[in-house]
């Protein structure tokens, strides 16, 4: 009787092993986290290390094993714990040797469109708040709005008013004339456009995962 319920009960649930292979570090598997622990906490180590640098130096890890035996598993662990305040590349280890370039551009465009956790945002908008609101911190200006959006910079999409008002694109522009004597005396008048800015990438952190199979 137990067992025939028991078999009735999972013929409505979907088969946990019928995904058996992690693809991205974005998507989420059942993780067992006794697995793999030491190296996930030398991976730990290691972004603590690069994000306290006081000189700000390049540095990378190098997770090595066989097809299969885990390491985009242990990505997607990594990701899952700190997405949620740092932003993720993953490129592909690219097959055609002649449009690596490209490859990576658009791996970093399908990355950049991945959702923020718990958002209904993307790692793209969340770059573009984030580094908004370090302008706005650096040069001491932003008011409410700082104040509003300092813990959480995604909020500034709400706070500027609904997508496709006038109320926004007012809100908008207001922020660009602040912004912009700030820039300019900072960075120069030729490294500012009024109609695109692109901004400092090392106001946001972000973790860039290249996998390899060697």
């Amino acid at each position: 009787m137990l067992n025939a319920t028991l078999r009735s009960r999972l013929n409505d649930q979907p088969n946990p092993f019928s995904s058996n292979r992690v693809d991205t570090p974005f998507q989420e598997h059942p993780d067992l986290k006794d697995v793999y622990e030491d190296e996930f906490r030398a991976l730990k180590s290691a972004l603590f290390d690069i994000k306290n640098d006081s000189n700000s130096q390049s540095n990378g890890v190098v997770v090595m094993g066989e097809p299969g035996a885990g390491k985009t598993h242990l990505m997607m662990r990594l990701a899952q714990e700190t997405l949620k305040t740092n932003r993720l590349l993953f490129i592909r280890q690219p097959n055609n040797s002649e449009s690596i370039l490209f490859h990576i551009y658009s791996r970093i465009l399908e990355s950049l469109v991945e959702p923020v956790l718990d958002s209904q945002y993307n790692q793209l908008q969340y770059l573009l708040a984030n580094s908004i609101i370090s302008f706005l911190q650096e040069a001491n200006i932003g008011g409410p709005l700082l104040d509003r959006c300092k813990d959480d910079p995604l909020q500034i999409y709400k706070a500027m008013g609904r997508a496709g008002t006038d109320v926004r694109r007012k809100n908008w522009d207001r922020l660009i004339k602040q912004i912009r004597p700030w820039w300019i005396n900072k960075y120069g008048g030729a490294a500012y456009s009024q109609q695109f800015q692109i901004p400092r990438l090392g106001h946001c952190n972000a973790l860039a995962i290249v996998p390899s199979e060697h």
